[in-house]
């Protein structure tokens, strides 16, 4: 990371390299033993050519991921800044995504890993603008990301089991998957310092998101008889949006700053109704969340501590989170807590 300022022009470079290496623990005889004994119908080249592709699919998932960044910012007036931030950025699947296989009960779910992922490959541009007065401040952003193989977990069957497989649990079939996307969205911030106490602030945010470009999918299987090969049908899937897109937010909070030790805050946020779905998704209802908070700061000897109390969703709304795996089942309803926080 390197950084150069003149005052009212500041730029910032970064870069990172990173070098992975995901094995899992097979037993390669076994693989060749199990392989030899079930598929006595191929011929000797053919068996052959099936070992060893058992065996390249056991190897370690190796990748190295380079990334880099700039970020300008220009203070072109006293209480002005303007910023623009871009960047190439790589990912490597984590081990997870490659290979997991098994239910997950937390998000109602059994999860499919992809052996075949590489690394997520994005462009991002970013440019903001702020102003911080005596009284006034605002801060006004706009990003894209442009992704050329976006890894997300794909919602491929409504439920595990098939008319040939039963299964008692209704779990959802997801399996990680790639495909270039490409995100954008806008956030924003306007405040205002009433007096020595109160400031108060409007923020919202908007993010669109979809998947296109997608690879054939298979949409007909017939199996081959009496030596015929085995025919699948494929079809080009239609671009979708993303899956678990958060829906856009507006909001307001007033702070309250007493004194030294107490303080307060009070907010209000509107999430609105979600219609942008992807497979096997359902549009989720919006709500009105108001949140209320109040905290005393105090000191003992070298320590500090902090008790707080706060009081969320009192409109005790159904509160649905679109971008969770489990968007059906509401979010908390009127909830109260109480805090302590001590350092030392």
């Amino acid at each position: 990371m390197g950084q150069y300022d003149t005052g009212k022009l500041q730029v910032e470079l970064a870069s990172r390299i990173e070098k992975q290496k995901v094995a899992m623990d097979y037993d390669l005889d076994y693989i060749e033993e199990v392989t030899r004994r079930r598929q006595i119908r191929l011929t000797p080249e053919k068996l052959e050519q099936v070992i060893a592709y058992g065996k390249d699919a056991a190897k370690p998932h190796q990748q190295t991921a380079h990334s880099y960044a700039l970020g300008v910012h220009y203070q072109f007036l006293p209480n002005y800044k303007l910023s623009l931030n871009m960047g190439k950025q790589e990912r490597l699947p984590n081990s997870q995504e490659l290979y997991t296989h098994g239910m997950h009960l937390a998000t109602n779910s059994f999860e499919i890993g992809n052996r075949h992922l590489t690394k997520e490959r994005a462009k991002h541009y970013e440019l903001g603008l702020s102003y911080q007065g005596d009284k006034l401040d605002y801060q006004l952003s706009g990003y894209l990301y442009d992704f050329d193989n976006y890894i997300y977990l794909h919602t491929i069957n409504e439920y595990l089991g098939t008319a040939k497989v039963a299964h008692p649990l209704q779990l959802h079939i997801n399996r990680y998957d790639q495909s270039p996307a490409k995100f954008y969205g806008f956030e924003g911030k306007i405040g205002y310092q009433f007096n020595d106490t109160y400031y108060g602030s409007i923020f919202g945010d908007y993010v669109n998101g979809k998947l296109h470009d997608l690879p054939p999918i298979v949409s007909d299987f017939k199996k081959g008889w009496l030596g015929n090969p085995d025919t699948k049908t494929y079809i080009k899937p239609d671009d979708r949006y993303t899956p678990r897109l958060p829906p856009m937010r507006l909001g307001a909070k007033l702070n309250a700053n007493f004194d030294e030790k107490w303080s307060a805050n009070v907010e209000y946020v509107r999430t609105f109704e979600q219609k942008k779905i992807s497979n096997f998704e359902s549009p989720t209802k919006g709500h009105h969340l108001v949140n209320v908070g109040v905290d005393y700061q105090n000191a003992i000897g070298a320590s500090e501590y902090s008790i707080f109390f706060k009081a969320n969703n009192l409109l005790d709304q159904k509160v649905y989170a679109h971008e969770t795996y489990l968007p059906y089942i509401p979010q908390m309803g009127r909830n109260f807590m109480v805090g302590l926080n001590w350092r030392f």
